[in-house]
Order: structure tokens, then sequence, then C-alpha cells
């Protein structure tokens, strides 16, 4: 087996609007908040040499970090899923 990670940003498709404008919300009608500085989004996975679509999910969360919590970040969290656990060390 192989373990292959990767990590992205993503701004594809944003909606632009012009100051004094009104949001067109597209259904299902719901509001999203994000309070946090930054969002890390994780979905690792144990690469299957023979077959990609067999490939064991390591782990898939998330953490968030804000201005507030950003002194008591560092440390190690470890995050744990249904074929192991990842140790994440943060430095602030």
């Amino acid at each position: 087996m192989e373990w292959e990670g990767r990590s992205s940003i993503r701004r594809d498709d944003p909606i632009v609007v012009q100051q004094g404008s009104i949001i067109e919300l597209t259904g299902p009608k719901r509001g999203i908040a994000l309070d946090y500085d930054v969002l890390f989004e994780f979905d690792m996975r144990i690469k299957n040499v023979d077959d990609e679509e067999n490939d064991l999910q390591l782990i898939d969360g998330i953490t968030e970090l804000d201005e507030d919590s950003l002194p008591e970040a560092t440390g190690t969290v470890r995050i744990s899923g249904d074929c192991g656990a990842v140790d994440i060390g943060m430095i602030a």
C-alpha cells in the first residue's frame, strides 16, 4: 500500500456581489456562517495500488482556528478515523 494525501484551496465559482445589491439564495434555503479565520478540511486515504475505488479512508474531518485560539494552537491534535489516526503538529 502507498499513502497519498492532497491539499486544496477552493475558490472556484465564487459568488460575487456588488455593494448594496441583493444576494440571491438558491434552494435549499438555509444560512451558512463561518465563525473562524481558518478552516482546515482533511480527507486522507490509504491508497490501494490495484484499485483506486477501494482506497481506505484514513481520516475525514475538519478543524478550525481563529485569532483567539491561535496562542493555544501549539501542540499536537489527533484526528481518529476508521482505519487509524493522524497526529497533526501545530506551531503558532
